[in-house]
């Protein structure tokens, strides 16, 4: 796992695949400034998916899209067997769901719980007990 704020993300990517870039990059956080690295993480001819929610439209490298030939799909509804197979991977235990979760916190922290996500905490998910 690679973590942006502590390296170099395009470096790390492009190490990895000895320059020629990832086949396929899944935009989900909706920032701004992932927008730009996406478009330089993604091979010729691989595929950005948006899945993040922007507040306001992010600007994009239309050149590097023709010119690097990059396909853009955006996701956003969930069919029957996307459920299906979820639970399934849940129930075999097949994914490494608890490292998604960051914290586990009372109900009457949830407010707090909100703001920490929206300044941007070191958090992935937080659950909330009831």
């Amino acid at each position: 796992m690679v973590n942006p704020n502590d390296e170099d993300l395009i470096e790390y990517v492009n190490d990895w695949t000895d320059g020629a870039g990832a086949d396929v990059i899944f935009e989900v956080t909706g920032s701004v400034s992932s927008t730009k690295t996406m478009t330089e993480l993604v091979c010729a001819r691989g595929t950005i998916v948006i899945v993040a929610i922007f507040g306001d439209p992010p600007p994009v490298d239309l050149f590097r899209l023709f010119w690097r030939e990059i396909r853009i799909v955006g996701v956003r509804v969930y069919e029957t067997q996307d459920f299906s197979q979820a639970i399934n991977l849940v129930d075999k235990n097949i994914l490494p769901l608890d490292s998604l979760i960051s914290d586990i916190r009372p109900l009457d922290e949830i407010s707090k719980s909100f703001v920490d996500l929206s300044q941007g905490a070191d958090i992935m998910k937080i659950l909330i007990e009831a």
